[in-house]
């Protein structure tokens, strides 16, 4: 860093939270400050939030690259009120993070088969293509209603791609597995 001035990666993440965190908290959800098994202990790759929607819970991430690339994906699933069970052991739905749950889903910036995180393109053309850290962020704010389709309704929107995970036990149905797959 030179003179102060900030890296590309920088950049992104102040526009993340000057811009992209107020507008998921604007939402309705909230920080997520359980203590959970993280990942990311000291919490640089992802922000978590989580929202109660009726006796489900719905989890949102936003995850950074972890080689600190300057770019970010939106990742998010449903906890049903029975909790998730895993190939290892249950997890009561307030001790449940993204890892535990069968199906959960992601936001790409581009079409979902080419899953291209939010970032700064590889190729730098200044008249072209040279978005700023704001008109990044600002993509991923116009493409929240995509989440919002598959959290509430199962709707599987152009940027969103499912995951599925093996689950051991019974299916459960208020989980998103029935929905969205096609």
């Amino acid at each position: 860093m030179k003179g102060g001035t900030k890296t590309r990666t920088q950049q992104l993440r102040d526009a993340v939270k000057r811009l992209l965190i107020p507008y998921i908290l604007s939402r309705g959800f909230q920080e997520d400050k359980r203590e959970i098994f993280k990942p990311d202990p000291y919490g640089h790759l992802r922000r978590r939030f989580m929202r109660w929607n009726g006796k489900t819970l719905e989890l949102l991430n936003i995850q950074f690259d972890k080689h600190g690339w300057p770019k970010f994906v939106l990742n998010f699933g449903i906890v049903p009120p029975e909790g998730v069970n895993t190939p290892f052991e249950y997890v009561k739905q307030t001790d449940a993070d993204l890892v535990h749950l069968p199906v959960s889903a992601r936001l790409y910036s581009s079409n979902r088969y080419l899953m291209r995180w939010f970032g700064f393109p590889l190729i730098r053309v200044p008249l072209i293509r040279d978005p700023t850290a704001e008109d990044i962020v600002r993509r991923a704010i116009r493409l929240f209603p995509q989440v919002e389709a598959w959290l509430r309704e199962g709707k599987v929107g152009p940027n969103v791609r499912v995951h599925y995970r093996v689950s051991l036990g019974k299916p459960v149905e208020s989980s998103r597995s029935a929905k969205g797959a096609e």
